[in-house]
């Protein structure tokens, strides 16, 4: 008996086509994300939610370049500004980063947050308007 291969990827015109729609997966990993990213706000701590920022930031990248190319350079410069709101200690265990600015850490992270969120938007992963001039169904 002869097995023959069939790859799902492969079209006809031999571009790969997905067999899934990975949209709808980043869209749930997003969503952990966002809550993980509320929680770590909340409770102000800052480093979770700066991690959090930065796998969200992995999710969209390839969407915001696609967007605007200079959303890479506008995110770096938070990142800049957020490494500014620290200071480094000599301690008897070494050296230990120290908050600085409380008030500034929070904004910058808020502006993180505000501008992947937005990536996500205009990238259509994110909420879905209608226009109520329009009928819901077609």
């Amino acid at each position: 008996m002869k097995y023959t291969y069939s790859n799902p990827y492969d079209d006809a015109s031999g571009k790969e086509k997905s067999a899934f729609n990975e949209g709808m997966l980043q869209i749930g990993r997003l969503d952990q994300t966002w809550r993980a990213c509320r929680i770590h706000s909340k409770n102000e701590d800052f480093s979770g939610w700066f991690l959090e920022i930065e796998v969200a930031w992995r999710e969209l990248y390839c969407d915001a370049i696609k967007i605007n190319s200079k959303i890479e350079k506008i995110y770096n410069v938070l990142k800049l500004q957020l490494n500014k709101c620290y200071s480094i200690k000599e301690t008897g265990l070494g050296k230990r980063a120290v908050v600085t600015n409380k008030t500034k850490i929070r904004d910058i992270l808020t502006k993180m947050e505000t501008l992947l969120r937005q990536i996500q938007m205009e990238s259509g992963k994110g909420a879905k308007y209608v226009d109520e001039q329009e009928d819901e169904f077609e």
